[in-house]
C-alpha cells in the first residue's frame, strides 16, 4: 500500500510540473495608436518633419526608440502610426518653415519646435509645449512632484502649463499643452494666438529661436519670466499688434478647411492681459500698420563693399525719406556674387520681382503691390514662390467739404537690367517714380523717388554649410549635411581624425539623439549604455555615442552571442 501510494504521489507531482511547463510564456503586449495632430507657430508647411523619441517615465531619458513623420497639408497636420509602444511618454521635435500669422506670409527660416507629451491619439506640437519642455523635466528629473510615479508626469505637465500662461498674465487653468490649436474658436485657440504673436512681432526666425531658447531656460527652475532683458524685449513690441488683423490673417490661412472659423474668431482680450503683464516699456513700432498708406518709399544703404540693405517703408509725406514718425515695412540685405574657383562668374541669385494688382480693401480703389523671389526668373508670380513684401496703396478719399478729393499719384515700379560697370556678372536696376500718367512707364516728367541695383549673387543672409545657421553667426564653418548643430553652428557630434570614432562635442547632452551625416546616434553614460548591453539582442549599439563613458569595463562579461559593430565607439 505504502508503494502505490509513493507512486502515486510521484506521478501526481510529474503530471503538475508537465502541465505547468506546457503553459506558454507570456508574450510582451505593445500598444497600437493611431495619432494625428497639427504644428502651430503659425501653421507649418508641407513637407515640415516631426520625430518622435520614446522616454522612461522614471528620468525622461531616451530609451532608443524613435518615430518619424510629415506634415502633409497647409494647416500644419500630420498622421502617425505606432504598433510597439513600450514606455508611455515621448519627445517631440518639428523642424520647418511656418506661415507668419503676424505678417501674413512664409517666415523666413526654418523654426524648431519640441514637446514633451503622454502618448495620445492627438498630438499638437506649439509654443505652449516648447516653453514648458524644460520645466516639466526639471520637475521631473528633481523629484518637485509628489505622489504615485504614474500620476507624476500629469502632474508636472499641468503645472509648468499654467505657470507658462500665468508668466503671460493669463491666469485660467488648463491641463495640457497638446490640446492648444488654432482649429477650434474656444478660449485656448484665442490664447495660442495670442502669445504666439507676441513671440512673433516683428522678429525674424533666428530672432525667434534665440527668444524661444531663452525663455525655456528661464522658466525652467522657477516657471516664471524674471529675466528683465527679456521681460523688455516683449514689452517693447507689444504696441505693433493688431488681434484683429491677426486673427483675419489665420482665418484667410485656415478658414476654407475649417468652416467653424470665422474672420474675428480668435479676437480676445487675451493680448491686453500679456500687455498688462509687460507694461511699463517704450514700444518701438516696426510692423506695415495695415493698408491705409499714401506711398512706399525705399532707402539703398551699402553694409559693405559687397553688400546693400534695402529699406521699404512708409513714405507718409512722399519725400523719399524714413522720417521719425514713418514705419519700416522690410529690410533686405542684397550682396554681391563672387566668382567661382574657375573664374566664371557665380551663378544667379534668385532675382527680386513685383506684381501689381487691383487692391480689395480701398473704398476708393487702389493697387497691391507684391514683391517676390522669382525663384525660376520667369516673370510671373508661381505657387510657392516666397513673398518678400506686400503693401496696399489706396487712392484718396473723398474731401470733407463734399467735393471729391484729389487721387493719389500712383506709384511705379521699372525693372532694368543694371549696367556691367555696376555688375560685372549682371544684375537689375529697380527704380520706384511717381507715375502721374497711370501707364507703368517711366516718362522724362516724372519724379524718381529711389533707384537700388542688385547684382546677381547669393541671398544676403547666407548659410554655405546649410546647417540652418547664418554665416555671420556661425561658429563651425563647414559643417557636414544632415548634422545637428547648436545656436552657433556647432555640431554636437563629430568623426573623429581616424575617420571612424565617433565623438560627442563637450556641450552635448547625455540622453538626447542628435544627427551625423543624416544618421541618428544617442549619446550615453554608463548605466544607460550597460542597459543596453544587457538588452543587446534588441538595441542597435553601433548607434550610440560613448564620449561621455570613461569606463567601458565588463559591459559584455559573459555575453557570448554579442555580435554588433561598435567600432565607432570612442
Amino acid at each position: 500500500m505504502k508503494t502505490k501510494m509513493k507512486k502515486y504521489v510521484l506521478f501526481s507531482i510529474f503530471i503538475m510540473v508537465l502541465f505547468s511547463c506546457s503553459q506558454e510564456t507570456p508574450v510582451e503586449e505593445y500598444i497600437s495608436l493611431d495619432i494625428n495632430g497639427s504644428i502651430t507657430k503659425g501653421s507649418y508647411l508641407p513637407g515640415s518633419n516631426i520625430s518622435f523619441y520614446e522616454l522612461d517615465d522614471k528620468d525622461l531619458r531616451q530609451t532608443g526608440k524613435d518615430y518619424f513623420s510629415i506634415v502633409d497639408n497647409a494647416y500644419g497636420e500630420y498622421e502617425l502610426n505606432i504598433d510597439d509602444i513600450d514606455d508611455d511618454i515621448a519627445l517631440a521635435v518639428a523642424n520647418g518653415y511656418y506661415w507668419d500669422e503676424v505678417r501674413n506670409q512664409v517666415s523666413d527660416g526654418e523654426l524648431d519646435l519640441v514637446g514633451i507629451f503622454e502618448w495620445s491619439s492627438e498630438l499638437n506640437i506649439n509654443v505652449l509645449s516648447h516653453l514648458e519642455s524644460e520645466r516639466v523635466k526639471y520637475l521631473i528629473q528633481n523629484d518637485l512632484i509628489g505622489g504615485r510615479r504614474s500620476k507624476r508626469f500629469g502632474k508636472a505637465k499641468k503645472q509648468a502649463l499654467n505657470e507658462v500662461l500665468a508668466a503671460f498674465g493669463i491666469n485660467q487653468e488648463y491641463t495640457l499643452s497638446e490640446d492648444f490649436s488654432f482649429f477650434s474658436t474656444d478660449n485656448k485657440a484665442k490664447i495660442l494666438l495670442a502669445i504666439s504673436s507676441v513671440l512673433q512681432a516683428d522678429r525674424d526666425t533666428y530672432e525667434i529661436a534665440s527668444l524661444l531658447a531663452q525663455l525655456r531656460v528661464d522658466i525652467k527652475e522657477d516657471g516664471t519670466i524674471d529675466n528683465e532683458d527679456l521681460r523688455e524685449d516683449i514689452g517693447s513690441r507689444l504696441c505693433i499688434l493688431d488681434i484683429e488683423q491677426i486673427s483675419a490673417n489665420v482665418y484667410q490661412q485656415l478658414g476654407e478647411a475649417f468652416p467653424n472659423l470665422e474672420e474675428d474668431s480668435l479676437v480676445s482680450g487675451f493680448l491686453d492681459d500679456i500687455k498688462a503683464e509687460f507694461s511699463g516699456y517704450e514700444c518701438d513700432p516696426k510692423v506695415n500698420p495695415g493698408p491705409n498708406v499714401i506711398s512706399i518709399g525705399l532707402i539703398t544703404e551699402a553694409i559693405d563693399e559687397n553688400c546693400n540693405e534695402l529699406t521699404f517703408f512708409t513714405d507718409l509725406d512722399n519725400d523719399g525719406e524714413l522720417d521719425d514718425n514713418e514705419t519700416v515695412i522690410n529690410k533686405i540685405t542684397i550682396c554681391d556674387g563672387t566668382d567661382g574657383e574657375d573664374g566664371s562668374d557665380g551663378e544667379d541669385a534668385v532675382s527680386i520681382k513685383v506684381v501689381t494688382s487691383t487692391a480689395t480693401d480701398c473704398s476708393n480703389g487702389g493697387t497691391t503691390f507684391t514683391f517676390y523671389l522669382d525663384a525660376n526668373n520667369n516673370n510671373q508670380k508661381d505657387e510657392g514662390e516666397v513673398v518678400v513684401t506686400e503693401t496696399t496703396i489706396c487712392n484718396g478719399e473723398d474731401g470733407s467739404d463734399g467735393q471729391n478729393g484729389e487721387d493719389a499719384e500712383p506709384l511705379g515700379v521699372q525693372i532694368t537690367e543694371a549696367s556691367t560697370e555696376d555688375c560685372p556678372a549682371g544684375g537689375q536696376e529697380i527704380t520706384i517714380f511717381r507715375d502721374s500718367d497711370s501707364d507703368g512707364i517711366l516718362d522724362e516728367s516724372e519724379e524718381i523717388l529711389d533707384t537700388a541695383v542688385i547684382c546677381n549673387g547669393e541671398d544676403g543672409i547666407v548659410d554655405s554649410d546649410q546647417d540652418g545657421v547664418p554665416d555671420n553667426v556661425d561658429q563651425c564653418p563647414d559643417t557636414p549635411s544632415n548634422t545637428s548643430v547648436n545656436e552657433e553652428g556647432c555640431a554636437f557630434l563629430f568623426i573623429a581624425d581616424n575617420g571612424v570614432t565617433i565623438k560627442a562635442s563637450d556641450f552635448s547632452q547625455t540622453g538626447e539623439t542628435y544627427q551625423l551625416n543624416g544618421e541618428s546616434y544617442l549619446v550615453v553614460d554608463r548605466t544607460t549604455l550597460k542597459s543596453m548591453a544587457e538588452d543587446h539582442e534588441n538595441q542597435d549599439l553601433s548607434k550610440v555615442v560613448t564620449s561621455k563613458v570613461s569606463d567601458l569595463s565588463g559591459l559584455f562579461y559573459n555575453e557570448k552571442t554579442f555580435n554588433q559593430d561598435i567600432s565607432s565607439w570612442d
